[in-house]
């Protein structure tokens, strides 16, 4: 049970749960605040005990009539009842307002996968060997962004050909950082892209910089930033900022119509899947919380196995004798 005073609104309640949280991260803080502004246009800066089931759903709704899609609307709950269910546990009000709000359904996109030959292509895209190791590390052990530019020297194992992704401490050489997953887990290094590694990154590579998907005069960046104040959690989780557009330009030279950076990691995961790996499997090399995540938002129908589904449906017709054209 909290000793701090009943916060008397839900602006109040917002800040002092942000106050109380030793472990929030800025960006997290940041949007709470945000969230908790747009709630209080929505409903007004009500009592925590006078806000229930009823004002949680007129949020609810607000966001989406402001134009908003569903996905964010439910980005805004799920940000917001945190806050509340803190308010239960100290006895501030009687029940969570937004346990019984239901999350709007979200409309499946398609999911982007690039072909052999559009890999090969933005491989021959990059002016850097750099770029070319991030495409390599995406491609092949399903790793996030942030993920590859907080590799570090210690997280491969040249010998077993393992990757490991896990937190990283405030040291004099390493920020803080943590995976999205938040846990430690075990990704394949390809022989090819360790034969890469040794050949082009680590020779670059100076005694005092251990990361190694990020230049040498970007690290030393973040080291000056690291002197002079607190490293923002934004360049903890990107530590190069200068991203999309560099990939959208490979992209743009490789003649890829379409596609962003991450939609390597998700051609890995349908690649494993369709070289035989289960999907339990999968979930624990991805570093997602559950199966539904890999499946629905991960795998994709490549164009060749919709060629040869084509050309199983022409063969059955074929010996079946009918041909739609002359019937």
């Amino acid at each position: 049970m909290c000793q701090s005073a009943r916060p008397g609104t839900i602006a109040k309640l917002c800040m002092q749960y942000i106050k109380s949280n030793k472990r929030i991260e800025q960006s997290t803080a940041a949007v709470t605040e945000w969230v908790f502004r747009r709630l209080v246009t929505a409903v007004g800066d009500l009592g925590p005990a006078d806000f229930g089931f009823a004002e949680a759903e007129r949020f609810q709704r607000s966001i989406v009539d402001s134009g908003c899609k569903a996905v964010t609307a439910n980005i805004y709950v799920k940000t917001a009842r945190p806050v509340f269910r803190w308010a239960l546990r100290n006895g501030w009000i009687a029940e969570d307002p937004f346990a019984h709000v239901r999350l709007l359904t979200v409309p499946e996109g398609e999911i982007r996968i690039y072909e052999p030959d559009e890999f090969e292509r933005l491989l021959t895209g990059c002016r850097s060997r750099l770029w070319q190791g991030r495409i390599l590390l995406a491609k092949t052990a399903a790793l996030r962004r942030g993920e590859i530019l907080n590799l570090t020297v210690a997280d491969i194992d040249f010998g077993r050909g393992v990757i490991t992704v896990r937190p990283k401490k405030e040291t004099a050489y390493t920020w803080r950082w943590l995976p999205k997953s938040k846990r430690r887990r075990e990704v394949p290094l390809a022989e090819a892209v360790s034969k890469f590694l040794t050949r082009y990154i680590w020779p670059d590579l100076s005694d005092r910089q251990p990361y190694f998907m990020l230049a040498a005069e970007r690290y030393d960046r973040i080291q000056q930033l690291r002197r002079g104040a607190e490293l923002p959690d934004r360049v903890r989780r990107c530590p190069d900022e200068n991203f999309t557009k560099p990939f959208e330009r490979i992209r743009e030279r490789a003649i890829v119509a379409d596609g962003t950076f991450h939609d390597l990691r998700r051609t890995c995961i349908t690649e494993w899947l369709e070289n035989g790996l289960q999907p339990h499997e999968v979930r624990r090399l991805a570093g997602h919380a559950s199966i539904e995540t890999t499946m629905r938002y991960y795998v994709a129908t490549r164009r060749a196995l919709i060629d040869r589904a084509r050309a199983a449906s022409q063969k059955v017709i074929g010996a079946a004798g009918y041909d739609p054209a002359t019937s």
